[in-house]
């Protein structure tokens, strides 16, 4: 299956979504602010992207979190819900001066401004980032009003996408905000609906909280929005592998930015890869039954559980390390099918790890992983997973 993405070799999602029945909203421009600067869209006046989040649990204070760490794409404010309080007075303990409870004046300077009202989120955002649980996401967007009533009321999407076209060379049109949903199971043509913004404005994304450090991969469909997939690029590529980072162009043309953001070019692609996304859950679950194991064995807990997370972590580093090392070799045009194949070729026969492979397939471990991501993907797309 072919990718179209953006790809741009930089610097320094799943079911882990946030248990939120607030709402943020993040939008590229608003009727109420300035005209954003030609020279780089979703900037205003040169100081930065404004940035809103529709429920501020797990996902959002981490994407959040990590989008005022990067330094590559200036982000002028964050506005987030203030449920869960937690999660929002930390991130302005990170960023401000305090825990968000300003007058005006401080509102103003502060990176992280905590909203009651999610109305006053999008209309302060140049892009909304969705975070709420899946039976409340319809409600929660055909409560806000994204600017956008001569697109959608009005016109075709032809007409909307000619609109956004001229907004992005002369900054005129005031309907430019971008919606980008993080519940899993939203669809692209229900957000359309829910939002009344143009196709080219609706986005949905998955990742980890691992993107609150740069790391991770984050997956993005549409993949049409150069811009946004340069921001939210920021959010990952920053695994220390040793190995070489860049552009990778696939066979049909497309752009696959494997080290920062993957673009899908359709829901299809990206709910297949929210599947692996989803195997956090088990990854944990077999770190704890190999922690179980040590310390049943008498090896003190304080060791074991570190010992575990550090061990697993070095495994992955090292599979990462060498597909990296292939990705970035020309002789190598497998297109990175055999890295992992190569690593289980590469234990040695009849030794400890060959042995523990060997015998967890025929124990069926590995046919019980495929029965949970057939049902995860089940799940994802709508239909019902079963026990």
């Amino acid at each position: 299956m072919s990718f179209a993405a953006n790809i741009r070799g930089g610097d320094d999602t799943t079911e882990g979504h946030d248990e939120i029945k607030q709402e943020q909203e993040i939008s590229f421009r608003d009727s109420e602010r300035q005209p954003l600067a030609n020279d780089e869209r979703g900037n205003t006046d040169g100081d930065g992207i404004s940035i809103g989040f529709v429920g501020c649990g797990t996902i959002a204070s981490s994407i959040a979190e990590g989008l005022l760490t990067q330094d590559r794409r200036p982000v002028s404010q964050v506005y987030v819900s203030r449920r869960s309080n937690d999660k929002s007075s930390r991130l302005c303990r990170l960023f401000n001066d305090g825990d968000g409870n300003y007058d005006d004046e401080r509102r103003s300077k502060a990176r992280v401004v905590v909203c009651d009202d999610n109305s006053d989120i999008v209309r302060n955002s140049d892009i909304v980032f969705l975070c709420v649980l899946p039976q409340d996401a319809d409600a929660v967007l055909r409560s806000l009003d994204f600017g956008v009533v001569s697109c959608a009321d009005d016109n075709s999407a032809d007409d909307c996408d000619d609109k956004i076209n001229d907004w992005e060379s002369d900054g005129s049109w005031t309907g430019g905000k971008r919606l980008v949903s993080l519940v899993s199971t939203s669809k692209l043509h229900d957000l359309i609906d829910a939002s009344k913004l143009p196709q080219s404005n609706v986005h949905r994304m998955i990742c980890l909280p691992s993107v609150s450090r740069l790391e991770g991969t984050p997956l993005l469909v549409p993949d049409k929005d150069h811009d946004l997939i340069d921001l939210l690029g920021t959010l990952g590529g920053n695994i220390a592998s040793g190995g070489k980072k860049g552009d990778d162009e696939n066979k049909n043309g497309g752009r696959i930015n494997k080290d920062e953001i993957v673009a899908c070019p359709d829901e299809a692609t990206m709910e297949t890869l929210m599947v692996t996304s989803s195997m956090m859950g088990p990854l944990y679950g077999m770190l704890r039954t190999n922690r179980d194991f040590l310390i049943s064995n008498d090896v003190p807990s304080s060791i074991a559980s570190s010992f575990v997370i550090r061990t697993y972590h070095a495994m992955i580093l090292d599979a990462l390390g060498r597909n990296d090392v292939e990705d970035g070799d020309d002789d190598n045009d497998d297109d990175g099918r055999g890295v992992i194949d190569r690593l289980i070729e590469e234990q040695t026969p009849g030794g400890l790890n060959e042995n523990a492979l060997r015998t967890v397939k025929d124990r069926g471990g590995y046919g019980a992983m495929v029965n949970a991501m057939e049902k995860t993907l089940l799940r994802i797309r709508g239909g019902r997973s079963g026990d």
